[in-house]
Formats: C-alpha cells, structure tokens, sequence
C-alpha cells in the first residue's frame, strides 16, 4: 500500500531551510560531496572504490568491504573512470599505484 502525505506535511518538507545562528560566513553549510584531495575532481567515496580497484578487489569485495551494494560500486566506478578519462581497471591501477622499478 502507498501511504500519502498530507499537504501541509509535503510543503515543510520541500520548504527552503531556515536560517539558522550556526551558519558562518565562510560559505553554505552543504558545499556537497566532499572531495578526495589526493585525486581533485573525486569524491572520498569514488576514491575509496578507486583505491580498492587498484588493489585487485573484485566488485564484490569491495561492496563488502565499504558497507554497500554492488550496483553501487558499480556506479562509483563508473564514474571514476569518466572523471579520469580511464577505460580499464588496468588503466586506474596505473594511474594510482606507486611507480616501481619492474614496471616500464
């Protein structure tokens, strides 16, 4: 059954936040997702996902290990790839993995 909501309850829920004494001048209090600052342009969850790919986990370990679904690591890794311009998990293991001599 789809349970519905009454008017006055859906318009506090779409209503702008209220101001409020803790906000600071330095900016909104939601800038977003945070960002990793190891790898600009990912958020700390694509960058989890990406450093576990890197590793050589599998999809699944990686929804295990982070607590999430595999459509989501999924998606993550998705956009990952589009962000860095990656094609293959071999590119992002390149890409992320520290140079070492048997590597040309």
């Amino acid at each position: 059954m789809w349970r519905t909501c009454s008017p006055a309850r859906t318009s506090r829920a779409i209503s702008p936040p209220r101001s409020d004494s803790t906000a600071t001048d330095d900016g909104p209090e939601h800038r977003g997702p945070e960002v990793d600052a190891g790898r600009p342009g990912l958020t700390l969850s694509e960058a989890r996902v990406a450093r576990l790919v890197a590793d050589g986990r599998t999809d699944e370990e990686i929804a295990e290990a982070l607590a999430i679904t595999v459509i989501d690591v999924d998606a993550e890794l998705a956009e990952v790839f589009r962000k860095l311009g990656l094609r293959s998990r071999t590119e992002l293991a390149m890409l992320l993995l520290p140079p070492s001599a048997d590597r040309p």
